[in-house]
């Protein structure tokens, strides 16, 4: 019995303590605590518990000083935007919070609509306007997540054979009756994005578009379905909103209940606001953001909830200094956590993060259940489970991605990762997290790669560099650890890959064989690959310690690495070529054992070769909590 372990657990703890000394103290002795109910009073002077305020639009109506407290009493829930208008100091922050007991109090976008309209054949229409917003991105019916109308239903879709530039798709499946004219197309347009498209003219089988948000191109035989028309109502609880009527139907066997919409896009929002805390509260359905900052710094968010939001659980843009902690984010329909490219030492630590990404047809797929373009940021000791794309997309400099949990990531996109950095990084370091079970969503876009049918575990994508990927535990993923065209000056140290397609990846795709925008001098050693299967005959489907890829030859593969050495590389003693280099241009593959593989590349001198015979050979176990774990032998 062979046994292979590793300590994957989440020990270790980063904390920042900082000493300063002043000659002078001061104090804010008109800082005060405000205290708000849903059995208070706005005319109230809000100052004790027993005179609290009523509502949201007292508290925007009110200036506040550095050190001021706003607390909503626990058990209540509050309709409406909080609007931070004021700023706290270094030690002194205007805070937002709870009192009481019981549950977090709720600060909520969502209204209940109630009274509805038969309007035949299953459609049932609300009676008045149920919102402002010109477009939802968030319905509840049941207290579910649930997706507007679509045809086709369900995870169904209709391939389109050919388009004209971005212009025009056209399909076999439409017939030009209905006509969609006015409708949205969700296209997928390649492996990672499902593109809104608002239908402007339909000719038979082709429609005309124009893009929402982001551009991309077409590919032929790939999927698309439409929505956002009444008439693709035809499942239980799909639902159309009408932007000019503000109405909202929903196809029913009965008059629909517990239907809950959004009526503002952000629950807190902040500009140039700086020193603000949030301490133990609930957002709740908001068509946008939980809680959304600009120009803003020092906003700290603790044991706080983010649920139900149409696009983001809290959005930092142009922000510094900002830590996000001990909160849980669930349904958030783009993404939890963001911070933008133009952001700085931001932390996200201790949160719990599910189901992110997983209704198409909302955003993009270039989506993350943590987006972080920040520089200096720390990510760490987060879980994350079950989301559409990307478990963390991060483009930092400075960076440090450490004893993270992500499990079921791309779960509706493909050609991601459970971690995935791209760009000029510098000082990016991905050490002891674990990332498990990357599916993939295969449907419609061919096979190229294989990338359509699976997930990376950690993606290292173009132009990635100077990033430290180390002691990592990743398993059941397409592939382990990828390295995609110009990655280069990476270090791939004492990682632990199992039961992955391939356990290691490396794909040179770029326009030319010279050095420029190419794969080169990565440092890949200390590693345990182990391949749990034997190779299938089809390729994609095959199992791998290796697999590297280049259209250039030779030459071009033996520049990727400049060190390898003192791995493990594991295998099913029924196959011992579990090496392979496949070029391009023209088409060549090659399988090398082990003994070949260290004479092709003149590597490995020193790395070691086992098999087995049997999967049942093998055990592996990890560790994705703080506690201790006895796992018996």
């Amino acid at each position: 019995m062979t046994i292979l372990k590793r300590n994957s657990s989440f020990f270790f703890k980063l904390f920042l303590i900082s000493f300063s000394l002043f000659l002078f103290s001061f104090t804010y002795a008109s800082a005060s605590t405000y205290y708000v109910s849903n059995t208070g009073l706005d005319t109230n002077n809000g100052i004790s518990e027993s005179t609290p305020w009523q509502t949201i639009s007292k508290v925007n109506a009110t200036t506040f000083v550095a050190g001021d407290s706003i607390l909503f009493k626990k058990g209540d829930t509050f309709y409406g935007s909080i609007t931070v208008s004021q700023s706290g100091t270094a030690g002194n922050p205007i805070t937002f919070s709870s009192y009481g007991s019981g549950e977090k109090p709720i600060i909520t976008g969502f209204t209940d609509v109630t009274s509805w309209t038969n309007l035949g054949n299953n459609i049932w229409e609300s009676t008045n306007a149920v919102s402002t917003l010109s477009y939802l991105n968030i319905v509840l019916i049941g207290n579910t997540n649930t997706p507007m109308g679509r045809i086709p239903n369900g995870l169904n879709y209709y391939t389109y054979q050919s388009h004209n530039a971005n212009l025009s798709i056209t399909s076999s499946d439409l017939t030009g009756t209905p006509n969609w004219t006015g409708a949205m197309a969700v296209i997928r347009k390649n492996f990672w994005t499902w593109q809104q498209s608002t239908i402007t003219s339909q000719s038979g089988g082709t429609i005309s578009y124009t893009d929402i948000g982001t551009s991309h191109n077409p590919n032929n035989n790939y999927n698309f379905f439409i929505q956002n028309d009444i008439r693709t109502l035809d499942t239980q609880n799909e639902w159309y909103y009408n932007p000019t009527t503000k109405k909202i139907s929903i196809y029913s066997s009965s008059q629909p209940v517990n239907v809950k919409v959004p009526t503002i896009n952000k629950t807190m929002t902040g500009s140039s606001r700086h020193y603000i805390t949030l301490d133990g509260l609930t957002f709740d359905g908001a068509n946008s953001s939980g809680v959304w900052f600009d120009n803003s710094s020092y906003i700290d968010i603790i044991n706080s909830n983010f649920n139900n939001t149409g696009q983001f659980g809290v959005y930092f843009y142009a922000t510094q200094y900002n830590t996000v902690d001990n909160s849980t984010f669930n349904n958030n329909n783009w993404s939890a956590l963001t911070s933008s490219d133009n952001s700085n030492y931001i932390t996200y630590t201790n949160n719990n993060i599910e189901n992110t990404f997983l209704i198409q047809g909302v955003g993009t797929g270039s989506i993350a259940a943590i987006q972080a373009g920040a520089d200096n940021i720390l990510i760490q000791n987060n879980v994350i489970n079950n989301s559409g794309y990307n478990g963390m997309m991060v483009t930092s400099n400075h960076g440090l991605v450490k004893n993270n949990f992500v499990n079921n990531s791309l779960l509706r996109s493909s050609d991601g990762g459970g971690i995935y950095t791209a760009g000029a990084n510098i000082d990016l370091v991905i050490e002891s997290n674990i990332f498990a079970n990357g599916y993939g969503f295969p449907v419609g876009v061919g096979d190229i790669l294989g990338r359509s049918t699976g997930a990376v575990g950690i993606y290292l994508d173009i132009n990635a560099s100077n990033t430290t990927v180390k002691n990592n535990t990743v398993l059941n993923n397409k592939t382990g650890i990828y390295l995609n065209q110009g990655t280069d000056n990476n270090t791939i140290t004492s990682n632990l890959t199992y039961n992955n397609k391939f356990e290691f990846e490396i794909n040179n795709n770029n326009t030319s064989p010279d050095l420029e925008g190419s794969v080169f001098n990565n440092v890949v050693t200390d590693n345990i690959f182990v391949s749990k299967d034997s190779k299938d005959p089809s390729w994609w489907k095959t199992s791998l310690n290796v697999y590297l890829s280049s259209p250039w030859g030779n030459a071009d593969i033996l520049k990727f690495i400049s060190n390898s050495d003192r791995n493990y590389y594991v295998t099913p003693s029924s196959d011992l070529s579990m090496f392979e280099v496949y070029l391009r241009n023209p088409s060549l593959e090659t399988f090398y054992t082990f003994d070949q593989w260290k004479v092709f590349t003149s590597h490995d001198a020193n790395s070691k070769y086992l098999t087995f015979s049997s999967p049942s050979d093998i055990f592996f176990d990890y560790n994705a909590t703080t506690s201790n774990k006895t796992v018996s032998l």
